[in-house]
Protein backbone atom coordinates (compact mmCIF):
# COMPACT_ATOMS: atom_id res chain seq x y z
CA UNK A 1 0.00 0.00 0.00
CA UNK A 2 1.15 3.21 -1.26
CA UNK A 3 0.62 6.67 0.50
CA UNK A 4 1.63 9.66 -0.43
CA UNK A 5 0.82 12.38 2.43
CA UNK A 6 0.69 16.05 1.00
CA UNK A 7 1.26 18.39 4.26
CA UNK A 8 3.45 20.86 5.10
CA UNK A 9 6.56 18.91 6.11
CA UNK A 10 8.95 21.49 4.40
CA UNK A 11 7.70 24.54 6.54
CA UNK A 12 10.25 25.90 9.16
CA UNK A 13 7.68 25.40 12.39
CA UNK A 14 7.83 23.57 15.45
CA UNK A 15 3.60 22.87 14.87
CA UNK A 16 4.05 21.81 11.41
CA UNK A 17 6.78 19.04 12.12
CA UNK A 18 4.86 17.80 14.58
CA UNK A 19 1.88 17.57 13.00
CA UNK A 20 3.20 15.98 9.77
CA UNK A 21 5.39 13.50 11.93
CA UNK A 22 2.48 12.43 13.86
CA UNK A 23 -0.03 12.01 10.52
CA UNK A 24 2.84 9.94 9.19
CA UNK A 25 3.07 7.57 12.19
CA UNK A 26 -0.99 7.44 12.29
CA UNK A 27 -0.63 6.23 8.78
CA UNK A 28 2.18 3.81 8.77
CA UNK A 29 0.02 2.01 11.56
CA UNK A 30 -1.65 0.66 8.44
CA UNK A 31 0.33 1.32 5.34
CA UNK A 32 3.83 -0.13 4.94
CA UNK A 33 4.79 2.85 2.34
CA UNK A 34 4.16 6.26 3.37
CA UNK A 35 6.40 9.24 1.87
CA UNK A 36 5.69 13.27 1.60
CA UNK A 37 4.84 14.40 -1.43
CA UNK A 38 6.09 18.04 -2.01
CA UNK A 39 3.21 20.87 -3.31
CA UNK A 40 2.48 21.31 -6.81
CA UNK A 41 2.19 25.01 -7.73
CA UNK A 42 -0.50 26.63 -8.84
CA UNK A 43 -2.21 29.85 -9.86
CA UNK A 44 -0.63 32.59 -8.52
CA UNK A 45 -2.46 33.99 -5.33
CA UNK A 46 -1.20 37.63 -5.94
CA UNK A 47 -5.07 39.21 -4.79
CA UNK A 48 -3.95 37.90 -1.09
CA UNK A 49 -3.71 41.39 0.75
CA UNK A 50 -3.79 39.47 4.15
CA UNK A 51 -0.62 39.92 5.77
CA UNK A 52 -0.39 39.38 9.64
CA UNK A 53 2.80 41.31 10.72
CA UNK A 54 2.01 41.89 14.31
CA UNK A 55 5.99 43.02 15.23
CA UNK A 56 6.34 46.41 16.20
CA UNK A 57 9.13 48.64 17.64
CA UNK A 58 12.00 46.44 19.59
CA UNK A 59 15.88 47.15 20.58
CA UNK A 60 18.04 46.62 17.71
CA UNK A 61 20.57 44.63 19.77
CA UNK A 62 17.77 42.13 21.17
CA UNK A 63 16.27 42.03 17.26
CA UNK A 64 19.42 40.73 15.90
CA UNK A 65 20.31 38.54 18.82
CA UNK A 66 16.88 37.02 17.60
CA UNK A 67 17.77 36.64 13.96
CA UNK A 68 20.36 34.63 14.76
CA UNK A 69 18.88 31.92 16.89
CA UNK A 70 16.11 31.66 14.36
CA UNK A 71 18.51 31.12 11.23
CA UNK A 72 20.12 28.43 13.49
CA UNK A 73 16.37 26.82 14.94
CA UNK A 74 15.86 26.85 10.85
CA UNK A 75 18.69 25.07 10.26
CA UNK A 76 18.33 22.35 13.23
CA UNK A 77 14.73 22.20 11.83
CA UNK A 78 15.86 21.70 8.04
CA UNK A 79 18.35 18.58 9.40
CA UNK A 80 15.25 17.07 10.90
CA UNK A 81 13.19 17.31 8.14
CA UNK A 82 15.73 15.18 5.81
CA UNK A 83 16.75 13.05 8.39
CA UNK A 84 13.34 12.01 10.63
CA UNK A 85 10.55 13.15 8.57
CA UNK A 86 12.48 11.71 5.11
CA UNK A 87 11.32 14.44 3.13
CA UNK A 88 13.82 14.07 0.29
CA UNK A 89 12.65 10.35 0.22
CA UNK A 90 9.71 10.96 -2.42
CA UNK A 91 7.97 9.29 -4.83
CA UNK A 92 8.94 10.18 -8.48
CA UNK A 93 6.58 12.20 -10.56
CA UNK A 94 4.60 9.68 -12.32
CA UNK A 95 4.90 6.87 -9.98
CA UNK A 96 1.26 5.37 -9.19
CA UNK A 97 -0.26 5.76 -5.73
CA UNK A 98 -2.53 3.94 -3.41
CA UNK A 99 -3.97 6.76 -1.65
CA UNK A 100 -3.01 10.35 -1.13
CA UNK A 101 -3.43 11.92 1.64
CA UNK A 102 -3.66 15.99 2.10
CA UNK A 103 -3.62 17.22 5.67
CA UNK A 104 -3.28 18.29 8.48
CA UNK A 105 -2.60 21.82 8.82
CA UNK A 106 -3.74 25.13 6.56
CA UNK A 107 -3.85 22.76 3.20
CA UNK A 108 -6.95 24.84 2.11
CA UNK A 109 -5.64 28.62 3.14
CA UNK A 110 -5.24 29.17 -0.62
CA UNK A 111 -5.14 32.94 0.10
CA UNK A 112 -2.33 32.98 2.44
CA UNK A 113 1.12 34.25 0.62
CA UNK A 114 2.98 30.98 -0.30
CA UNK A 115 5.26 29.61 -3.26
CA UNK A 116 2.79 27.80 -4.24
CA UNK A 117 -0.27 30.30 -4.94
CA UNK A 118 -3.79 28.26 -5.05
CA UNK A 119 -2.77 24.82 -5.58
CA UNK A 120 -5.26 22.55 -7.24
CA UNK A 121 -3.43 19.35 -5.56
CA UNK A 122 -4.30 20.65 -1.95
CA UNK A 123 -7.51 20.66 -2.83
CA UNK A 124 -7.36 16.87 -4.18
CA UNK A 125 -6.10 16.80 -7.96
CA UNK A 126 -3.49 14.62 -7.10
CA UNK A 127 -1.60 13.02 -10.22
CA UNK A 128 -1.47 9.15 -10.20
CA UNK A 129 -3.27 8.54 -7.38
CA UNK A 130 -6.61 5.63 -6.96
CA UNK A 131 -7.85 8.04 -4.24
CA UNK A 132 -7.57 11.51 -2.11
CA UNK A 133 -8.72 11.87 1.32
CA UNK A 134 -8.09 15.02 4.05
CA UNK A 135 -7.16 14.45 7.09
CA UNK A 136 -8.04 17.41 9.77
CA UNK A 137 -7.19 20.56 7.17
CA UNK A 138 -7.94 24.13 7.43
CA UNK A 139 -8.36 27.07 5.50
CA UNK A 140 -7.17 28.83 8.58
CA UNK A 141 -8.27 32.94 8.22
CA UNK A 142 -9.48 32.23 4.14
CA UNK A 143 -13.67 31.94 3.61
CA UNK A 144 -15.16 31.14 0.66
CA UNK A 145 -16.34 34.95 -0.51
CA UNK A 146 -12.72 35.81 -0.15
CA UNK A 147 -11.77 34.08 -2.82
CA UNK A 148 -12.46 35.92 -6.37
CA UNK A 149 -15.06 34.44 -8.46
CA UNK A 150 -12.73 33.24 -11.41
CA UNK A 151 -10.62 31.06 -8.74
CA UNK A 152 -13.90 28.90 -7.62
CA UNK A 153 -14.62 26.61 -10.40
CA UNK A 154 -11.15 26.20 -10.36
CA UNK A 155 -11.33 24.83 -6.54
CA UNK A 156 -14.61 23.17 -6.99
CA UNK A 157 -13.25 21.27 -9.77
CA UNK A 158 -10.41 19.96 -7.61
CA UNK A 159 -11.99 19.17 -4.53
CA UNK A 160 -14.53 16.74 -6.54
CA UNK A 161 -11.61 14.24 -6.62
CA UNK A 162 -11.43 13.94 -2.79
CA UNK A 163 -13.27 10.55 -1.30
CA UNK A 164 -13.93 11.79 2.13
CA UNK A 165 -13.11 15.24 3.83
CA UNK A 166 -11.92 15.83 6.87
CA UNK A 167 -11.51 18.91 8.26
CA UNK A 168 -10.51 20.21 11.94
CA UNK A 169 -12.57 23.71 12.79
CA UNK A 170 -16.01 25.07 11.67
CA UNK A 171 -14.69 28.04 9.58
CA UNK A 172 -13.12 24.91 7.18
CA UNK A 173 -16.38 22.82 7.15
CA UNK A 174 -18.45 26.03 5.71
CA UNK A 175 -15.58 26.53 3.05
CA UNK A 176 -16.19 22.95 2.17
CA UNK A 177 -19.80 23.19 1.68
CA UNK A 178 -19.84 26.31 -0.07
CA UNK A 179 -17.09 24.68 -2.29
CA UNK A 180 -18.40 21.28 -2.77
CA UNK A 181 -21.82 20.89 -1.15
CA UNK A 182 -20.68 17.92 1.06
CA UNK A 183 -21.02 17.67 4.77
CA UNK A 184 -17.36 17.32 5.71
CA UNK A 185 -16.12 15.32 9.09
CA UNK A 186 -14.12 16.27 12.06
CA UNK A 187 -10.93 15.20 13.27
CA UNK A 188 -8.14 16.71 15.67
CA UNK A 189 -5.07 17.95 14.77
CA UNK A 190 -2.40 15.11 14.71
CA UNK A 191 -0.19 16.39 17.46
CA UNK A 192 -3.48 15.71 19.74
CA UNK A 193 -4.22 11.97 18.53
CA UNK A 194 -0.41 10.46 18.39
CA UNK A 195 1.26 9.80 21.68
CA UNK A 196 5.02 10.74 21.00
CA UNK A 197 6.27 8.27 23.89
CA UNK A 198 8.82 7.16 22.62
CA UNK A 199 10.06 10.49 20.69
CA UNK A 200 9.48 13.09 23.64
CA UNK A 201 12.64 14.25 24.74
CA UNK A 202 11.48 14.54 29.09
CA UNK A 203 13.92 17.02 30.45
CA UNK A 204 14.74 16.97 34.13
CA UNK A 205 14.65 20.75 34.43
CA UNK A 206 14.53 21.64 38.27
CA UNK A 207 14.27 25.42 38.09
CA UNK A 208 9.85 26.45 37.41
CA UNK A 209 9.94 28.40 34.46
CA UNK A 210 6.95 30.06 32.20
CA UNK A 211 7.26 28.88 29.10
CA UNK A 212 6.41 31.36 26.09
CA UNK A 213 5.26 30.14 22.82
CA UNK A 214 4.99 32.21 19.75
CA UNK A 215 5.90 33.54 16.49
CA UNK A 216 9.53 34.98 17.06
CA UNK A 217 9.23 38.57 18.51
CA UNK A 218 5.39 38.46 17.43
CA UNK A 219 4.47 39.10 21.57
CA UNK A 220 5.77 43.00 21.90
CA UNK A 221 2.54 44.88 22.63
CA UNK A 222 3.90 46.48 26.24
CA UNK A 223 1.16 45.64 28.41
CA UNK A 224 1.09 42.39 27.53
CA UNK A 225 5.02 41.71 28.34
CA UNK A 226 4.51 43.64 31.74
CA UNK A 227 1.57 41.17 32.78
CA UNK A 228 3.89 38.18 31.63
CA UNK A 229 6.73 39.48 33.34
CA UNK A 230 4.71 40.76 36.43
CA UNK A 231 3.00 37.04 37.06
CA UNK A 232 6.55 35.63 36.54
CA UNK A 233 7.78 37.93 38.98
CA UNK A 234 5.17 36.76 41.59
CA UNK A 235 6.09 32.99 41.18
CA UNK A 236 9.41 32.97 41.12
CA UNK A 237 9.55 31.85 37.64
CA UNK A 238 12.06 32.01 34.86
CA UNK A 239 10.27 33.32 31.40
CA UNK A 240 11.62 30.66 28.99
CA UNK A 241 11.51 31.17 25.16
CA UNK A 242 11.72 27.22 23.36
CA UNK A 243 11.63 27.08 19.29
CA UNK A 244 10.52 30.70 19.02
CA UNK A 245 12.09 33.78 20.70
CA UNK A 246 10.65 37.07 21.85
CA UNK A 247 13.18 39.31 22.95
CA UNK A 248 12.22 40.00 26.69
CA UNK A 249 12.34 36.71 27.92
CA UNK A 250 15.08 35.66 30.19
CA UNK A 251 16.17 32.67 28.19
CA UNK A 252 15.79 31.84 24.66
CA UNK A 253 16.24 27.92 23.35
CA UNK A 254 17.13 26.64 20.32
CA UNK A 255 15.18 23.17 20.13
CA UNK A 256 14.18 20.13 18.50
CA UNK A 257 10.63 19.39 17.96
CA UNK A 258 10.38 16.65 20.45
CA UNK A 259 12.86 18.57 22.97
CA UNK A 260 9.58 21.07 22.49
CA UNK A 261 7.54 18.86 23.64
CA UNK A 262 9.65 18.19 26.84
CA UNK A 263 9.72 21.98 27.33
CA UNK A 264 5.86 22.22 27.39
CA UNK A 265 5.31 19.00 29.56
CA UNK A 266 7.85 20.29 31.93
CA UNK A 267 6.08 23.82 31.92
CA UNK A 268 4.82 25.31 35.20
CA UNK A 269 2.93 27.54 32.88
CA UNK A 270 2.54 28.58 29.72
CA UNK A 271 1.95 31.72 27.88
CA UNK A 272 1.14 31.49 23.87
CA UNK A 273 -1.18 32.68 21.08
CA UNK A 274 -1.01 30.30 18.69
CA UNK A 275 -2.53 26.81 17.41
CA UNK A 276 0.35 24.61 18.12
CA UNK A 277 1.12 26.00 21.44
CA UNK A 278 -2.42 25.37 22.53
CA UNK A 279 -2.78 22.03 21.53
CA UNK A 280 0.79 21.01 23.50
CA UNK A 281 -0.26 22.92 26.40
CA UNK A 282 -4.00 20.52 26.49
CA UNK A 283 -1.88 17.55 25.37
CA UNK A 284 -0.26 17.91 28.66
CA UNK A 285 -2.74 19.52 30.63
CA UNK A 286 -1.04 22.37 31.63
CA UNK A 287 -1.77 25.11 33.44
CA UNK A 288 -2.04 27.73 30.22
CA UNK A 289 -3.43 31.52 28.82
CA UNK A 290 -4.40 31.95 24.87
CA UNK A 291 -4.17 35.39 23.59
CA UNK A 292 -5.84 35.27 20.07
CA UNK A 293 -4.80 37.23 17.01
CA UNK A 294 -6.82 38.42 13.88
CA UNK A 295 -4.55 35.80 11.83
CA UNK A 296 -5.52 32.32 14.23
CA UNK A 297 -8.64 33.73 15.67
CA UNK A 298 -10.79 31.12 13.44
CA UNK A 299 -8.72 27.93 13.90
CA UNK A 300 -7.93 28.99 17.75
CA UNK A 301 -11.32 29.68 18.91
CA UNK A 302 -12.39 26.77 17.53
CA UNK A 303 -10.04 24.59 18.95
CA UNK A 304 -10.69 26.11 22.09
CA UNK A 305 -14.41 25.94 21.85
CA UNK A 306 -14.47 22.00 20.85
CA UNK A 307 -11.97 21.37 23.82
CA UNK A 308 -14.03 22.87 26.12
CA UNK A 309 -10.95 25.29 27.15
CA UNK A 310 -12.26 28.65 25.98
CA UNK A 311 -11.68 29.78 29.42
CA UNK A 312 -8.28 29.95 29.02
CA UNK A 313 -8.79 32.77 26.32
CA UNK A 314 -7.00 36.36 27.71
CA UNK A 315 -9.21 38.97 26.45
CA UNK A 316 -6.90 41.86 27.40
CA UNK A 317 -3.43 41.37 29.15
CA UNK A 318 -4.52 42.55 32.57
CA UNK A 319 -6.56 39.10 33.18
CA UNK A 320 -3.53 36.80 32.35
CA UNK A 321 -2.79 36.32 36.23
CA UNK A 322 -6.26 35.48 37.28
CA UNK A 323 -6.53 33.45 34.22
CA UNK A 324 -3.27 30.86 34.68
CA UNK A 325 -4.05 31.03 38.09
CA UNK A 326 -7.44 29.76 37.77
CA UNK A 327 -7.65 25.57 38.01
CA UNK A 328 -7.73 23.85 35.08
CA UNK A 329 -10.30 20.93 34.62
CA UNK A 330 -9.32 18.59 32.25
CA UNK A 331 -11.88 15.55 32.95
CA UNK A 332 -14.07 16.43 30.41
CA UNK A 333 -11.16 17.78 27.69
CA UNK A 334 -9.21 14.00 28.31
CA UNK A 335 -12.71 12.70 27.61
CA UNK A 336 -13.06 14.12 24.26
CA UNK A 337 -9.69 13.78 23.63
CA UNK A 338 -9.63 9.68 24.32
CA UNK A 339 -12.90 9.51 21.75
CA UNK A 340 -11.28 11.43 18.96
CA UNK A 341 -8.31 9.16 19.18
CA UNK A 342 -10.42 6.35 18.70
CA UNK A 343 -12.56 7.95 16.41
CA UNK A 344 -9.06 9.37 14.17
CA UNK A 345 -7.54 5.97 13.85
CA UNK A 346 -10.63 4.31 12.75
CA UNK A 347 -11.17 7.01 9.86
CA UNK A 348 -7.40 6.35 8.98
CA UNK A 349 -8.17 2.56 9.05
CA UNK A 350 -11.32 2.73 7.10
CA UNK A 351 -10.60 4.84 4.80
CA UNK A 352 -7.38 2.49 3.73
CA UNK A 353 -9.77 -0.56 3.74
CA UNK A 354 -12.00 1.25 1.12
CA UNK A 355 -8.99 1.26 -1.37
CA UNK A 356 -7.78 -2.26 -0.46
CA UNK A 357 -11.23 -4.00 -0.62
CA UNK A 358 -12.07 -1.71 -4.45
CA UNK A 359 -8.87 -3.37 -5.55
Amino acid sequence: MKIELISMQRVFNHGSFLQAYALKKMLSTYADDVRFGDILPGISNDTSSQKFSEVHDIPKLRYYWIRVLDKIQIYKLKQLQRSVLEVDNHFSENENKDIAFIGSDEMFNCLAPSPWGISEQLFGKVPNTKRVYTYAVSCGHTTFDKVPSQYQDYLKSAISNIQTISVRDENTADFVRALSDREPQYNLDPVLIYDFKSELVDLNISKKYLLVYSYSNRICDTSEIQEIKKFAEKHKLQIVGAGVFQYWCDKNIVVSPFELLGYFKNAHYVVTDTFHGAVISIKYNKAFAAFIRKSNEKKLRDLLLRLSMDSRVVQRADELDSILEKDVDYTKTNEILAYARNSAMEYLRKSIEEVKQSE
